[in-house]
């Protein structure tokens, strides 16, 4: 009799052991499904890091270009403004240039003048020479003197 409650015994703790087995199993099964999805968590985090970095890269990218852009606006802006300075010389010195010619014309004009009163006076000059050489001949005097001589304006 006193088999059996040892039997008894080792009976219960087997059936510990089998439900500590299976429970040890169950355990060892979740684990196995916690690390599998550590693992695609893992995957899924790395997947998450390399967009970020491209994205991260892509902003920066997009900063430089936005600076260069900024930069080359700027150099936009300030070549206009020297263009526009240019510009109000070109026009200055264009109308000193019109102001010159303008002289330029008047003094030619002026030289014309003068050449047309220098002409007129030497026609006059020939007359008037022409008129005493005639006084002289009729007159009856011809000395070379006289004929020669030119009359003072």
């Amino acid at each position: 009799v006193s088999e059996q409650p040892n039997k008894d015994v080792v009976e219960q703790m087997e059936k510990c052991i089998q439900e500590k087995d299976e429970k040890l199993k169950t355990v060892e099964e979740l684990l196995e499904t916690g690390l599998i999805q550590v693992a695609t968590k893992e995957e899924e985090l790395n997947a998450i890091r390399t967009e970020n970095s491209s994205l991260t890269k892509e902003v920066q990218d997009l900063k430089a270009k936005q600076n260069d852009q900024v930069s080359f606006a700027s150099l936009v802006e300030e070549l206009k403004k020297v263009i526009h300075e240019k510009d109000g010389k070109i026009k200055s010195v264009e109308e000193l240039l019109e102001a010159e010619l303008l002289k330029v014309a008047n003094k030619e004009k002026t030289v014309q003048d003068l050449k047309q009163e220098i002409k007129a006076l030497k026609e006059e000059i020939g007359n008037v020479q022409l008129e005493k050489a005639q006084q002289i001949e009729s007159s009856g005097k011809s000395s070379p003197e006289e004929l020669t001589s030119k009359p003072r304006i």
